[in-house]
């Protein structure tokens, strides 16, 4: 079994409108592929609840941006685990509406 490290996004949408939050995250996976990593991010339940004004909350899947191999016994302090280069517009791109 390896392990992995993948870096998410998702968007913040209120209602039906989205917003300009985005939600990085970095998940650890035991797997034996990194392609069972991706299909799991994108089949995930999405996160959904009320707000304090009683608006509905949802937490769309945008994109895996990165699905890497990691081992932890290799890593020393202050190493880089993962990480991403993006373009402005490609975070932009994820904020609008599909």
């Amino acid at each position: 079994m390896s392990t992995y490290l993948a870096v998410v996004v998702y968007r913040a949408v209120i209602g039906d409108q989205p917003t300009g939050s985005l939600d990085f995250q970095v998940r650890y996976f035991e797997d034996s592929d990194p392609i069972n990593v991706r299909q799991i991010l994108q089949s995930e339940k999405r996160v959904e609840y009320l707000n304090d004004q009683h608006e509905t909350v949802r937490w769309e899947f945008c994109q895996v941006l990165a699905v890497e191999p990691y081992q932890a016994a290799d890593t020393k302090s202050g190493s880089e685990i993962i990480g991403f280069i993006t373009q402005l517009k490609e975070l932009h791109r994820l904020v609008e509406s599909e």
